[in-house]
């Protein structure tokens, strides 16, 4: 009634989505769509760089950030939070309901890490997707800088500092 459009723009079955739409549309008094007419320019003067690294070695990144999780102790952390004191926000962060799994026994350690892993994987493809949607910022590939000082050079010359 407010917004004839918008059931077709978001996932009806996700209730945190809709009530966001409805949010918005209450808020602005406009259509979901006319939020969403793509990213703005950014203020004069700022410079943005899109740092990235070639997908091989960010999944590598992110398998060794998923096994370090778990030497640090991040199934003490989750069996010490109470899930029935866990918002449904908090409760959706990548890994939780894995590691809830595997403190309850109906997966192994090693199914966990893989799942949280191959999540954050896909996790991290979105991210860079939206990012390049939103600004023609520069894009700089860290894998093709195999020293710390050649990337810092690389990102002043796309900046032009």
């Amino acid at each position: 009634e407010l917004d004839a459009d918008a059931p077709g723009m978001i996932d009806l079955a996700n209730r945190r989505r809709v009530e966001r739409a409805l949010e918005i549309v209450l808020l602005t008094g406009k259509p979901l769509a006319a939020s969403r007419t793509g990213a703005s320019p950014p203020p004069p003067g700022v410079r943005a760089l899109l740092i990235t690294r070639a997908r091989e070695e960010l999944n590598a990144r992110i398998d060794a950030n998923v096994v370090s999780m778990f030497l640090r102790g991040v199934e003490a952390e989750v069996a010490a939070l109470p899930e029935e004191k866990t918002g449904p926000t908090a409760s959706m962060t990548l890994g939780i309901q894995d590691v809830r799994l595997l403190l309850r026994g109906e997966r192994s350690r090693a199914e966990a890490i893989a799942a949280i892993a191959t999540m954050t994987r896909r996790y991290a493809k979105r991210q860079m997707t939206w990012f390049r949607n939103q600004h023609d910022f520069p894009i700089l590939n860290l894998s093709h800088f195999p020293e710390a000082d050649q990337g810092l050079t690389e990102a002043l010359r796309l900046l032009a500092v």
